[in-house]
């Protein structure tokens, strides 16, 4: 391989979350960006750009695969800010979205780990991260849980007065709120509720919270 054309992979592979203009990169190995470009396709097949754009993607797989990370925290380490952009990369290289892999991922590591049976477990799920929320209810539902997914305290609550779910999964670090707060809420609510008092009529002074979330 031409050494100015390895210096340019490792120059690009040092850290994925820094923006390079091809004049920068073809300016660090003595070159004009065209024939850069040139040289570049001619030893890996693509362009300095492509190489970019498809080495962030097979890092951002292999993180959903070895990682706890969230989907939002793999975009942000391999430098793609625009979620919709991500999206579109992700799929154009894999055919699936981040979120479906990640549930797919899980679910072939959990099956050959033995089955498990959720059947008619009522599950409310309360998680302000898009991509978070829909891996967590498709591996849900996979296992047969029957899931209501709210994405803020406020929603999970008003939830909660209605319905009465087997189980509660919710993120501490909601966008905007105290998980901790929301917990302490919600098991008043429960006590309340044990109590045959309704929340509505503990202070019928205080206004009620919309449930509605931004």
């Amino acid at each position: 391989m031409d050494q100015r054309v390895q210096r340019v992979i490792d120059f690009i592979e040092q850290d994925l979350r820094r923006e390079l203009s091809l004049n920068e990169v073809a300016q660090s190995v003595n070159l004009s960006s065209s024939r850069l470009r040139h040289l570049f396709k001619a030893e890996i097949g693509m362009t300095p750009e492509q190489y970019r754009r498809s080495l962030r993607m097979y890092r951002a797989k292999e993180m959903i695969e070895t990682t706890f990370l969230s989907i939002k925290e793999i975009r942000d380490q391999v430098g793609v800010s625009d979620r919709s952009r991500f999206m579109r990369d992700f799929k154009r290289a894999f055919h699936i979205t981040p979120a479906h892999y990640r549930a797919r991922f899980i679910k072939g590591s959990a099956g050959s780990k033995g089955s498990t049976d959720l059947s008619g477990l009522q599950v409310l799920l309360v998680e302000d991260d898009w991509d978070t929320r829909e891996v967590l209810r498709m591996l849900l539902e996979h296992f047969g849980a029957e899931v209501k997914v709210v994405s803020c305290a406020s929603e999970a609550l008003a939830t909660l007065e209605r319905r009465r779910p087997d189980v509660l999964v919710a993120d501490i670090g909601l966008l905007g709120e105290d998980g901790y707060e929301f917990i302490r809420r919600m098991r008043e609510l429960v006590l309340l509720r044990r109590m045959g008092i309704a929340k509505h009529l503990l202070d019928p002074r205080v206004p009620q919270e919309s449930s509605e979330c931004d």
